[in-house]
């Protein structure tokens, strides 16, 4: 599920490193949209993932249940590799599922 983060300058002096992860912890725990979980990229099998994740997130708190999908869920069993630019002048961050 991809998303854009727009990540603001915050200091007069520029973007920094801060700005980048707090933005994007900030974006991650958005709650996720109906169309971010009913799509065509996603099947039975990674909603269900994606659920489970959740649960596990949330345990038995009703108030974060009641937040609902956080996009940080999506990323429940993945290790942060880094950004990468592309061609277009977007960073991508890159995850990977580690191997058992």
């Amino acid at each position: 599920m991809p998303w854009y983060i727009d990540v603001q300058q915050v200091h007069p002096s520029g973007i920094t490193v801060n700005d980048i992860f707090q933005q994007i912890h900030g974006q991650l725990h958005t709650p996720i949209q109906d169309k971010d979980f009913f799509n065509e990229e996603l099947n039975e099998t990674d909603r269900s993932h994606l659920t489970e994740a959740f649960n596990a997130r949330v345990g038995g708190s009703p108030r974060q249940r009641a937040a609902g999908v956080l996009r940080v869920d999506s990323f429940a069993t993945n290790v942060f590799e880094g950004l990468v630019r592309s061609a277009r002048g977007v960073w991508e961050m890159k995850a990977t599922r580690p191997q058992p």
